[in-house]
């Protein structure tokens, strides 16, 4: 089934997703198959750097995220949440050497965190995100995102008022399509910098607005497609659940991809998570990202881009399926996710 720009209001068949009675008991099982023995992270340990640990109140919406090296988007992205409502971000900096450590260290609304183990000794950091879940209290909404994705929706003007919408509905797993944004032009004369050049989709403008193929899967929607499909002949998961309420259930043991409980991920999305990696040095940084050994895979994903880039310097990403983002309604009007 292909997401393709359409008047309806969602690329489902009959404006709605359908997912088989028989589908989703099997994931139930798929999930207490999963649940146990569960992840094995006992000796993976981290620790808040430079201040105490402060609970979070009933009226906090706490963000979790992991980063390194990404200090260029880290303004942006605390700037982004912030306007959404997040009152406190929940942070793991995974031995960054960009000054990120030391600028999130300034910010007041950040709890900021440092590990005993690197990123994939920590199950690709999923680990960690459990762990800050655990010590700050399950039974609540969490947004869990990473350092170069922006959630946009449009069913609320705010986070918690998308909590509360999801909530009416029923739904406790929010999936959302995460579209890699790339800049017109060639990809390497996109310099970002904030905040001179204001949030990074003022740069990276553009989203291939066809070309994904959605599927239900054993354990939650599959999207694959967009620009890395399209010009990079990769079939990298595209679809993610940003915002999920934890409870005693709540795991991210097999992958961030398909959370556990299964049964609960076959909702409608309800947002989109814009995803930052094209912009000027891109291939630099893949480079990094494969020489560092972190990601699935040892960085398998951006060895096989990397491998079909002959020349950096004259990538271009634009073509005629390229749209450009004026923002989350547009998507939505897409049929990238639902506002119903």
């Amino acid at each position: 089934m292909m997401v393709r720009r359409t008047e309806s209001a969602y690329p489902f068949p009959g404006g709605r997703p359908r997912v088989p009675t028989i589908h989703r008991i099997r994931a139930a099982f798929r999930a207490f198959g999963d649940l146990f023995p569960g992840m094995r992270y006992k000796k993976i340990r981290i620790q808040q750097v430079g201040k105490a640990f402060r609970a979070l109140n009933e009226d906090d919406v706490a963000l979790i995220t992991l980063t390194h090296n990404d200090k260029r988007l880290l303004q942006p992205f605390l700037t982004h949440y912030r306007q959404l409502g997040v009152t406190r971000f929940l942070i793991v900096d995974d031995r960054s050497t960009d000054g990120t450590k030391e600028f999130l260290s300034q910010e007041p609304d950040v709890d900021l965190y440092e590990s005993n183990c690197r990123y994939s000794d920590a199950y690709r950091g999923r680990a960690w995100r459990q762990i800050l879940v655990n010590r700050y209290g399950r039974g609540r909404w969490y947004l869990n995102v990473d350092s170069d994705e922006f959630l946009v929706f449009a069913a609320a003007p705010s986070l918690p008022q998308l909590i509360s919408w999801l909530e009416k509905r029923g739904i406790r797993h929010m999936p959302a399509p995460m579209l890699d944004m790339y800049p017109p032009g060639y990809v390497e004369a996109a310099d970002y910098a904030f905040p001179r050049d204001g949030m990074p989709w003022t740069i990276a403008s553009l989203v291939d607005e066809d070309g994904y193929d959605l599927r239900a899967g054993a354990r939650a929607w599959s999207l694959k497609g967009g620009v890395r499909q399209r010009f990079f002949q990769s079939k990298a998961e595209l679809m993610k659940y940003p915002l999920m309420h934890w409870d005693s259930l709540t795991r991210l043991d097999k992958s961030i991809h398909f959370p556990n409980p299964y049964w609960r991920n076959f909702s409608a999305p309800a947002g989109a998570l814009l995803h930052f990696k094209f912009f000027s040095g891109f291939s630099d940084d893949f480079a990094e990202v494969v020489r560092n050994g972190q990601h699935f895979g040892g960085g398998q994903i951006y060895q096989d881009i990397l491998e079909k880039i002959q020349q950096p310097a004259q990538i271009v990403l634009e073509t005629a399926t390229s749209i450009t983002y004026t923002g989350a309604r547009k998507l939505a009007r897409m049929g990238f996710f639902s506002v119903e």
